[in-house]
């Protein structure tokens, strides 16, 4: 259920289903897979809230979060924490994920979407096409000044139950994992860097990232996947029979964000009540506190009239049984060990 002020565009093939929200920063809130009904993607506990009806926030991470009810969110000019760029404030994970998109066609199976930011003069264009298992997004940035501009860029999928239960297995082309500087959670060191998948936990015990916690457990993570023999990501559950994979443009997106809330923050904003895990594709690393800001770059660098694009494929697979996930190929064909 959407509220009123926020209409769901559907999107839909013969294997799935997808709600748009152009009015909403065109955010992707449910992928359905049609066989089984399942929604993959994480709700947040107060839900989707119309914005007309909320009240004006001096602190912008607040004011997102009120905002977010789960989904997959598209990040520009910014990620993570508000950051001044030029002299103005670019707000928490940016304003592109909070502006209402215009719409310039759509039909059964694609829509093409645009808007204009107003922190950066920049303009977003994305089409998202499903055909099949797979949903395709084509999405690019321009820069409509005569100065050079930068952006941060990136995407925030969250996935949630039934698919991130304990039978989940997360498997990655990535090879190197770096735990926030600022915000690492409760199992990792701040700053400290592992390999994919084993990492070390601050008790100096294993903790297989590739297996999602078990039933009762309670687990944040915040760290960034890098260094990717191939750009990719897969979520397994052989009991549901199904995953989700994804793929990226690396060339764009060279880092992946970790992030997994298992009922664990009992403060602000979650209070316990939260079970996502999220892998984000990003132009830069680190979200949290001043230091990261300083250090994860200036992402996109834009020339007067430049144009950046990057496509990003999910696929929905079968899952018989528990199975490694070795690679996505253009297309969304997915492969097994």
């Amino acid at each position: 259920m959407t509220p009123a002020g926020i209409e769901p565009l559907r999107l839909e093939s013969e294997a799935i289903a997808l709600d748009v929200l152009p009015g909403n920063g065109a955010d992707i809130y449910a992928i359905i897979d049609k066989a089984t009904g399942v929604d993959v993607m994480f709700k947040t506990p107060w839900g989707l809230r119309d914005p007309r009806g909320l009240p004006p926030r001096a602190d912008s991470e607040v004011a997102w979060l009120e905002r977010y009810g789960g989904g997959w969110q598209v990040l520009c000019p910014n990620a993570g924490d508000e950051q001044t760029v030029a002299g103005v404030t670019r707000g928490y994970h940016g304003e592109a994920s909070i502006l209402p998109w215009t719409v310039h066609r759509a039909d059964r199976s694609c829509v093409e979407m645009s808007v204009e930011l107003f922190t950066a003069p920049i303009t977003m264009h994305r089409v998202i096409d499903v055909n099949g298992p797979t949903v395709r997004i084509v999405e690019s940035l321009r820069n409509r000044s005569e100065s050079p501009t930068t952006a941060v860029w990136g995407h925030h999928p969250a996935f949630g139950l039934p698919l991130t239960g304990p039978a989940c297995r997360i498997d990655t082309g990535a090879r190197a994992v770096l735990a926030d500087i600022c915000a690492p959670g409760t199992e990792l060191v701040a700053g400290s860097k592992h390999t994919w998948p084993i990492a070390t936990t601050v008790a100096g015990e294993p903790l297989d990232l590739s297996r999602a916690p078990a039933a009762g457990d309670r687990r944040e993570i915040m760290a960034y996947l890098s260094d990717f023999a191939a750009p990719f990501y897969a979520l397994s559950n052989h009991e549901l029979g199904f995953g989700v994979g994804m793929r990226w443009s690396a060339d764009v997106f060279p880092y992946a964000w970790l992030w997994q809330e298992i009922h664990c923050s009992q403060g602000f904003p979650w209070f316990g009540r939260a079970h996502a895990i999220a892998i984000e594709p990003s132009t830069v690393v680190g979200g949290h506190g001043e230091e990261a800001l300083r250090r994860r770059g200036p992402g996109v660098v834009l020339e007067p009239g430049a144009t950046v694009e990057a496509t990003i494929e999910v696929a929905r697979y079968d899952v018989p049984a528990p199975v490694e996930v070795t690679g996505i190929d253009p297309g969304g064909n997915v492969h097994f060990a």
